[in-house]
């Protein structure tokens, strides 16, 4: 399996916080087994590894994904990534969690508001 073909290279344009942060923008690519994230500023960048995905019951897929980040405050660490993606008309509408190997450090994924 791999990631599904409708969220193929579109730019999935989010916003992230770690525990009760301040939102950041993000920026999300997926290809056919995994892909990238960065934030428009350059200062975050990371690949992603597919793991899985599904059917969710409220319609759209959810995905698993493995992350790495190269660049940013958490370089060089792993983690999961769960996203909920659904098609809102030419959008990709996401919402999601993610965790740090290793820790009990976690973050929120959100639509973007604009």
């Amino acid at each position: 399996m791999s990631i599904p073909e409708w969220l193929r290279e579109k730019e999935i344009i989010a916003r992230f916080r770690v525990h009760q942060e301040n939102w950041q923008p993000v920026i999300i690519l997926l290809q056919e087994n995994g892909g990238k994230y960065l934030t428009p500023d350059g200062n975050e960048e990371g690949k992603l590894q597919y793991v899985a995905h599904g059917d969710h019951p409220s319609g759209g897929k959810v995905l698993v994904l493995h992350w790495l980040e190269h660049k940013g405050p958490l370089e060089g660490n792993t983690g999961i990534d769960t996203l909920w993606v659904q098609k809102q008309g030419e959008d990709i509408q996401v919402r999601g969690t993610f965790f740090l190997d290793h820790s009990y450090d976690y973050g929120e994924i959100i639509m973007n508001a604009d």
